[in-house]
């Protein structure tokens, strides 16, 4: 049996697509689990830094733009 025929064999097999669903539920476990430790338990806190950001550089553009007017 050549090795392209035993990998027909195996996608025939009805528990290879059991073992492709356990694969997908536990990957998305995974990348749910992970997303809630990179942006702890309130993903919200993005806004709160781009509100900072946008100040940050205002302030920035406000300051360049008194020292070009006051030169």
């Amino acid at each position: 049996m050549s090795l392209i025929e035993y990998d027909i064999e195996i996608l025939k097999h009805p528990e290879f697509f059991n073992w492709i669903h356990w694969n997908l539920i536990l990957w998305a476990i995974g990348l749910i689990i992970h997303g809630l430790w990179v942006f702890g338990s309130n993903p919200l806190f993005v806004k709160d830094w781009e509100k900072r950001q946008i100040k940050k550089y205002m302030e920035k553009e406000a300051s360049a733009e008194e020292t070009i007017g006051n030169g």
